[in-house]
């Protein structure tokens, strides 16, 4: 038996996030909306992850919204096998709650 996790993120569209902020590509003072996209970089020793946002001209602008530290801990990943992926037709929400 294959157990599967799924995480969803639910977000509410209606509560846009916007900063001004000065484009160096449209050259003025713009606002910037948050795309509900986080990206993660590493270095040596840290974790950075970042919101991605963009202007009317569709030019990005990545807030720095957390700093983690890396540790030499980590756990071992089990190799997956191969198996063939199952296609899910369709979720019944009633069976989910």
């Amino acid at each position: 038996m294959q157990i599967k996790q799924i995480t969803w993120n639910l977000n509410d569209t209606n509560n846009d996030t916007t900063e001004l902020r000065h484009c160096s590509n449209c050259g003025k003072t713009v606002p910037f909306t948050d795309t509900m996209i986080r990206r993660h970089n590493a270095n040596g020793k840290n974790i950075y992850r970042f919101a991605i946002y963009k202007c009317e001209k569709n030019h990005t602008w990545n807030k720095k919204l957390e700093i983690y530290r890396t540790y030499t801990g980590h756990a071992r990943v089990v190799e997956e096998r191969n198996s063939q992926p199952t296609k899910i037709s369709k979720i019944l929400i009633e069976q989910l709650v």
